[in-house]
This record gives structure tokens, C-alpha cells and sequence, in this order.
């Protein structure tokens, strides 16, 4: 910042900061003009903290409250609690809360910001639907609708595989598992020779593998379906 002096001509002279404090004071705005997310990051103002796999995490009320009904109800109700505690892996957790703080203020639709902030993070399809879980069990509904948008613009041969293996077996990833599911049958064909069906659960894999048969139109021979299921035993009891 300039500082105002008086020369020895009694003129106003300026004395300017360094170059680094001015740059540093432009980084700090430019964060600030995002703001919640700013907030999460800093955590400056925070007024909770919540516990999670071992990690305290310093939190805005406001935040909470807006997108979570659990929130509201433990830090808005008649036993307010200042510091509860969730029941997450860390990683997961702050997956949810850098969802619950994008805010959508880059000047695109809201679904379409947070898709951009899950794959700055690199948040890959398994990690996406431990985030929803959480998300459900706090009653974060716009996260889980986000979630849902996310799956539905990254689903492709590629992820169906890990999005399959994420929801199998979970009632509350029906939608992902049955959409993951079908996109596996109508392309099984790009599935064989693919070493990653081979993380797929032995059931999940059967269950692909009969819906196949059943398509139209009509999958590879039988014996293929054979190679693909032993390939898939092999990599299970590694």
C-alpha cells in the first residue's frame, strides 16, 4: 500500500510497499471473491468445529445450517451443540464439506460449477458416492442432487465399472448402480479384455454378465462370458 510523506520541498511524496506485499495482498482478494470458498479453506470466522476421522474441522454455521438438515438440528435446536462430531473418514467428510462451500459463483449454473470443483479435486466416481452417503445420512439434499449430476456427466464405459463397484449392494445408490448396470450391458463388448471389470464384485459381475445374455442385440458366445468371469476370480483372490 502507498504511504504518504512530505519531501524536503514539503511536496506530498509517495512511498510504495514492495512488489511481494502487493501481489500477496492481490492473491488474498482474489480468494476472497469466492468467498465460501474461501471461508472453508481459511477458516477464518468459524463459529463450530466438527470432528471427523480424527481431524477438526473449523466451520461456519450458516453453511451448515443451509445445507444440511443434521446441521440445523444439532446447532440450531434446543441442545446446541458447539463441537459435534460426525461419523466419517476425514477424506470423505471434507470431500462433503468443499461441496457444501462452492457456492456456485463462477458465473455458470450451479450443477455445472460444482462438476468443475469434484474434478479440480480429482474426486474419482468411488469417492463421489462415499461423499452422497454422507450426504444422505446429514440430509445435505442439494449435495446429493450434485452428486447425481456429477455421475450422470461422467458416466462412460470407463467409470460405469467403479461406479457399479462404489453402489453394489447400498440401498440408497440404486440410482447409480442401476444406470452404471445398464451403460455395462449395452457396451459389454468394450469390456472384454479390460482388466478393470476385474475389480467389479463376483456378483456384480454375474449380475452384468446375465442381463448381457439377455439383450438385444445378442452378446458374445457363451465361452467369452466364461473368460471374462474367471479373469474377474483371479483378481478377487489377489
Amino acid at each position: 500500500m502507498a504511504a504518504a510523506e512530505l519531501n524536503d520541498s514539503g511536496e506530498d511524496a509517495l512511498e510504495l510497499g514492495s512488489d511481494e506485499d502487493e501481489e500477496e495482498e492481490e492473491k488474498d482478494w482474489a480468494a476472497m471473491r469466492n468467498t465460501e470458498a474461501w471461508l472453508y479453506q481459511s477458516g477464518e470466522l468459524s463459529d463450530v468445529e466438527v470432528s471427523a476421522g480424527g481431524r477438526v474441522f473449523r466451520l461456519h454455521k450458516f453453511v451448515l445450517c443451509r445445507e444440511s438438515v443434521w446441521f440445523r438440528e444439532n446447532l440450531m435446536g434446543p441442545e446446541q451443540n458447539e463441537e459435534p462430531t460426525v461419523d466419517f473418514e476425514e477424506d470423505d467428510f471434507d470431500g462433503l464439506c468443499q461441496m457444501m462451500y462452492v457456492g456456485g459463483l463462477f458465473g455458470e449454473t450451479f450443477e455445472d460449477t460444482v462438476v468443475a470443483r469434484m474434478k479440480e479435486l480429482g474426486i474419482l466416481p468411488e469417492r463421489c458416492l462415499r461423499i452422497c452417503l454422507a450426504a444422505m445420512e446429514l440430509g445435505c439434499g442439494q449435495v446429493v442432487l450434485c452428486c447425481e449430476y456429477f455421475f450422470d456427466k461422467m458416466l462412460d464405459t470407463n467409470t460405469a465399472i467403479f461406479f457399479l463397484k462404489g453402489s453394489w449392494g447400498i440401498p440408497g445408490l440404486k440410482y447409480f448402480q442401476a444406470n452404471a448396470l445398464a451403460l455395462m450391458v449395452k457396451s459389454f463388448e468394450n469390456y472384454l479384455g479390460d482388466e478393470n471389470i476385474g475389480f467389479l464384485q463376483v456378483e456384480a459381475l454375474c449380475k452384468v454378465m446375465k442381463e448381457a445374455l439377455q439383450r438385444k442385440p445378442q452378446p458374445p458366445p457363451q465361452r467369452v462370458f466364461c473368460s471374462v468371469a474367471v479373469r474377474n476370480l483371479v483378481f478377487q483372490d489377489q
